[in-house]
């Protein structure tokens, strides 16, 4: 679908964009080649610092392998993004210390003019996301540079989408920050209308992911992979996303003849969570439900590549409704439906806007021994609930539809519209630390609850955060938003 199509769904966001004067570098990176990036600059400075998801090594320009015994401190005042990083470097792994520069592109080097200012001299790495190699008289004398796409493509578990840019280090802000300041002149009515603005572009911009990532993949698996996801909470997306990936939809359909049950063994073994013994306390209905599930494993665990490692799974502090084995046993009935992919989405896309996640909650609606046996457990041996448990909450649908299932349909080309109506009808999302902090940023700490009782509103204030309020404490007083605030305002006028 073309990016125009997929904006005709959220048609606020277009109240949503900075003015043209804006310089595109300020906040995120400008395309080169023709090539999309999605996310933002301090995505892959998190990817950087935090070595869950920074690669073991990386391959340098001149063949170098790469690998890190510190990716320095993050630098929140102005200069390189990291100062006093240590790596090792090719095969006699000599050591090497300095400051780490990170963009999305390699000309960002250049654009940003970092050749001519003296507090760049002790980079030794240029770390980009996208593939490039500038001239090595245009970097310090030695400095490295490297490419992160090449090897975060080939990580089955990786997605930027599970990267939480909030969890990582910014600088505290001014106690009056500009943006404040401007919107403070604002009526109530304007200041909803900018939320609502945000949230639409914050969907838009998901969709045209959504949308890159069915070209290469197709509806079915990116419709699998971004629910799976969803799954996975928090804590446990990236092992959900690597095991779509292990274990993509089309075989799970294949090998499971459409067996609720046997998706179940198969996804549940290729996680590597499948439990190998029985233990001793376990009712005679776990015996049987566990040693079912054996029996469909131990013919097809070497049909494929080697299941997960549990130690890629966050087992412990989980709710046991949330535990990655009940969430399986919800994607196993899903994927195994009458209907997938683009027919499933339009099944649930029919109806009442409000009864959107009453729809997709039915797809999970069965009587095989799958249901059967998690209808009145919470955990795998668990002891029987006196009351049936639902595969998934109100809330986790409420979620799923809104961060998931209308961007995909946006993509798919379902009616804008209907998108719309769809967008308008869900209830809030349940406050988080990044709403209550972008709320306290742009209005103080006595805004009206009202502002924020939308769904709209509060993906328009993660937006806000995601395209804003991340730049460090150098930067908020010279941040573009204040000013193509007022340029907005002026317009409506």
């Amino acid at each position: 679908m073309t990016r125009s199509a997929v904006s005709d769904c959220f048609p606020l966001a277009t109240w949503y964009a900075p003015a043209p004067d804006t310089p595109a570098h300020a906040l995120r990176e400008p395309s080169a080649a023709g090539r999309f990036f999605g996310y933002t600059e301090r995505h892959v400075q998190a990817v950087w610092y935090d070595p869950r998801w920074r690669p073991d090594a990386l391959i340098g320009h001149r063949g170098e392998a790469i690998t890190v015994e510190s990716p320095g401190v993050w630098n929140l005042e102005a200069g390189p993004d990291f100062v006093g990083a240590t790596l090792r470097v090719g095969p006699d792994r000599r050591r090497i210390q300095g400051d780490v520069e990170v963009h999305v592109f390699p000309a960002a080097w250049k654009h940003h003019g970092h050749a001519r200012d003296r507090r760049y001299r002790n980079v030794c790495l240029h770390l980009t996301y996208f593939e490039g190699v500038l001239d090595e008289d245009e970097l310090p004398p030695g400095a490295l540079q490297a490419a992160l796409r090449p090897v975060l493509k080939a990580d089955p578990g990786f997605s930027f989408e599970h990267v939480d840019i909030t969890a990582y280090p910014y600088a505290g802000r001014a106690d009056q920050p500009p943006c404040r300041t401007e919107l403070a002149a604002w009526p109530i009515e304007d200041r909803r209308r900018l939320l609502e603005a945000a949230g639409h572009e914050r969907l838009r911009a998901k969709a045209e992911r959504y949308s890159d990532a069915i070209r290469e993949k197709g509806v079915d698996q990116v419709l699998y992979e971004v629910i799976m996801a969803a799954l996975g909470y928090r804590h446990n997306k990236p092992a959900f996303q690597a095991l779509a990936t292990l274990l993509p939809v089309e075989q799970l359909r294949a090998r499971s003849g459409g067996d609720p049950l046997r998706a179940y063994a198969l996804l549940a073994g290729v996680s590597g969570l499948l439990p190998a013994e029985i233990k001793p306390g376990w009712d005679d209905e776990t015996r049987a439900f566990l040693r079912g599930l054996w029996d469909v494993w131990w013919k097809e665990r070497d049909q494929g590549p080697p299941p997960l490692e549990r130690s890629q799974w966050r087992l412990s502090g989980l709710r046991p409704l949330n535990h990655p084995l009940r969430r399986l046993a919800a994607a196993a009935r899903l994927f195994t439906a009458p209907l997938g992919g683009l027919a499933l989405l339009s099944a649930w896309e029919l109806g009442e806007a409000e009864q959107l996640t009453q729809r997709m909650a039915a797809t999970l609606d069965g009587t095989s021994a799958l249901e059967v046996y998690w209808r009145k457990r919470a955990s795998l041996g668990g002891r029987p609930t006196a009351h049936v448990q639902a595969l998934l909450g109100e809330d986790r649908w409420e979620a799923i539809a809104l961060n998931t299932v209308i961007p995909m349909l946006a993509a798919c080309g379902a009616d804008p519209r209907r998108v719309e109506r769809l967008v308008n009808a869900r209830p809030p999302e349940t406050g988080n630390q990044v709403i209550r902090q972008t709320a306290f940023y742009l209005f103080g700490p006595d805004h009206p609850s009202s502002l924020l009782a939308d769904a709209k509103r509060r993906q328009g204030l993660q937006q806000i955060f995601h395209d804003h309020c991340l730049t460090d404490r150098s930067r908020c007083h010279a941040c573009p938003f204040p000013g193509w605030l007022k340029r907005m305002r002026s317009a409506e006028r």
